[in-house]
């Protein structure tokens, strides 16, 4: 579902924000249009979670991101709030995935089960552990306290300070997604 501009000012976009609750796809969507687009993507985890886990500052982490911008076409994907506002300024357009909740936790069971057993490094030498997993503050106990929240929260994001140019895609599955970025690869082609 599209709010606000028309499709073909969308593909025209050259700066995107892809939120939406942990599970939900933002990364694995924010490579597949960086790529189809040809322009950087940044993840923001990436330079959040410094080694141990250890948070970025919030002053340094906005510096991170700003020098990331700088070439002025991007794809970002993230939720924090201490920072989103400057991200919703500086985006053109946000692609907010919002699928059902039992999907959220099937994903995440399904990525967090195979980052254990491949041991995979996430970012700055972080790798996720059973511990973490039965943690109080654990990803589902987070996607299950977050997702009503997050809801609430971008299906008015037009009207935060100094967002009342962006355009708000809400995709709410993989059928959405897969429709939405075959529609902006052919309109991509219907531009050069």
């Amino acid at each position: 579902m599209m709010f606000h501009l028309r499709e073909s000012d969308v593909s025209n976009a050259s700066r995107f924000l892809v939120v939406g609750t942990s599970g939900s796809g933002k990364t694995t969507l924010s490579k597949m249009l960086a790529a189809k687009k040809q322009i950087q993507h940044i993840e923001l985890d990436s330079l959040y979670h410094q080694q141990n886990w250890v948070p970025t500052p919030r002053a340094e982490f906005l510096k991170k991101i700003s020098r990331r911008m700088e070439s002025g076409a991007w794809v970002a994907d993230g939720n924090y709030l201490s920072i989103q506002l400057f991200l919703f300024q500086r985006a053109q357009v946000v692609i907010w995935l919002d699928p059902p909740l039992w999907l959220v936790f099937m994903r995440l069971f399904m990525r967090t089960s195979l980052r254990l057993i491949h041991r995979t490094e996430l970012w700055n030498g972080n790798r996720e552990s059973i511990k973490e997993l039965f943690a109080p503050n654990n990803l589902f106990s987070w996607a299950a306290r977050h997702h009503s929240q997050y809801r609430a929260r971008y299906l008015r994001v037009r009207s935060f300070p100094g967002c009342e140019h962006l355009t708000l895609v809400r995709l709410r599955n993989g059928e959405e997604i897969a429709q939405w970025l075959e529609g902006m690869a052919l309109s991509n082609l219907a531009h050069r």
